[in-house]
């Protein structure tokens, strides 16, 4: 029965993460976005004094594109373009437009097509540092039904549409499941140690096996370093989707194995942070004659943060497969979501161990300051206030 039922779940997490986006969002798919029209970008050539066709992966640094928008194919239509940062706008080789922050406009293109007179109208967009995976072009149908107007839609156009992302995003997430799953077998006890939500928000300290207090033997080390590939892939895509803070994170129009590659890196670079903080809780532990807590500070620091993440990426997820074009806007509620979590966590650490420690408050609110609430101050500087 346990395997059946296990069968089942499997099963509906494979339909979740491929077939629910296209069963729920067939409609805006294919009724809002009446063409892409990155197919008919156009760059110029210096040496040859002439324009030629965009070519994605392949096209040299460039600083500008070109394209033609047509009146008969933008009947009926809106014009969207999305950019980034100090880009500016040009039709028929008159600047129209310099866009000091990135975001998304809407024109009409009827209203261009009756100001300048012609049937075909010139559009250059020129940026300096142009990164052509931060634009869109779209044309969208103006025959929107009444949940989806052109203003709702038109801020909920991000780095979704771009089909890299989306394959990193879905191919990230279904071998993360499998790594949980073969982590899972390997040692099913400690697994549920680590994973029982029960014992994350219970003041009492209790450990059906005590093995899982050694966090760095080889099967707890696996548990962990999944838990790093979460953490990982939750701030590899909501960074991506927020414009790139972190430039060494952003899954560009690379290739996908860069996206992963940059997933695993990042990964074992927490894993080593976790290497660090483990010192870090040795040492004062040592220093403030605080020994009994230095495994148990780090395994419930570890339990409680697969939790943490855990939400923040189910969140993530949700927030994924509930829009086609989700605005990079949500997405900033998935790290105040962490951030409130991490500040539970202090709280809960603290409960934790006054019913352990003989140090009832001073030394063990100066132990917390160091090892917790000094670095999650950091972390809000880094990931929260500059958002």
């Amino acid at each position: 029965m346990p395997r059946k039922q296990g069968l089942i779940a499997i099963g509906a997490i494979l339909w979740f993460v491929f077939f629910a986006p296209y069963v729920c969002l067939g409609e805006m798919t294919g009724d809002s976005i009446k063409a892409d029209l990155r197919e008919d970008w156009l760059i110029y050539n210096n040496r040859y004094k002439t324009y030629a066709p965009f070519v994605e992966n392949t096209s040299p640094s460039i600083s500008s594109f070109s394209f033609i928008l047509n009146k008969t194919s933008a009947n009926n239509c809106h014009l969207i373009l999305c950019f980034q940062k100090a880009s500016s706008l040009f039709i028929e080789q008159q600047i129209v437009g310099f866009y000091k922050d990135a975001g998304c406009i809407t024109f009409d293109p009827d209203s261009l097509f009756g100001s300048y007179k012609r049937e075909d109208l010139f559009v250059t967009v020129y940026n300096k540092s142009l990164d052509p995976g931060r634009y869109k072009t779209l044309l969208m149908s103006k025959n929107l039904s009444t949940n989806h107007s052109v203003d709702s839609l038109m801020a909920k156009i991000s780095s979704r549409t771009d089909p890299l992302f989306k394959n990193f995003y879905l191919l990230a997430l279904l071998l993360f499941l499998i790594i949980l799953s073969a982590v899972y077998n390997l040692n099913p006890r400690n697994f549920r140690e680590f994973y029982s939500l029960g014992k994350v928000f219970s003041i009492k300290l209790r450990y059906d096996n005590i093995s899982t207090l050694k966090t760095f033997n080889w099967p707890n080390i696996l548990i962990v370093f999944t838990h790093c590939l979460l953490v990982s892939y939750m701030l590899v895509v909501v960074l991506t989707l927020l414009g790139e803070p972190l430039p060494y994170l952003k899954v560009g129009m690379e290739g996908l194995g860069a996206g992963i590659s940059r997933w695993i890196s990042l990964a074992f670079i927490i894993f080593l942070l976790l290497l660090a903080k483990y010192v870090l809780i040795k040492l004062l532990s040592t220093m403030m004659n605080l020994r009994e807590l230095d495994q148990i500070h780090f395994f419930e620091f570890v339990r409680i943060s697969i939790f943490i993440y855990s939400a923040g990426s189910v969140f993530m997820v949700i927030l994924l497969l509930a829009y086609y074009l989700p605005a990079p806007g949500h997405f900033v509620w998935v790290i105040y979501l962490v951030a409130f979590l991490s500040v539970v966590r202090i709280v809960l650490l603290y409960l934790k161990f006054l019913r352990l420690s003989t140090f009832r408050n001073l030394y063990l609110f100066s132990y917390l300051c160091t090892t917790e609430i000094l670095p999650l101050i950091i972390g809000f500087k880094i990931f929260v206030l500059d958002f």
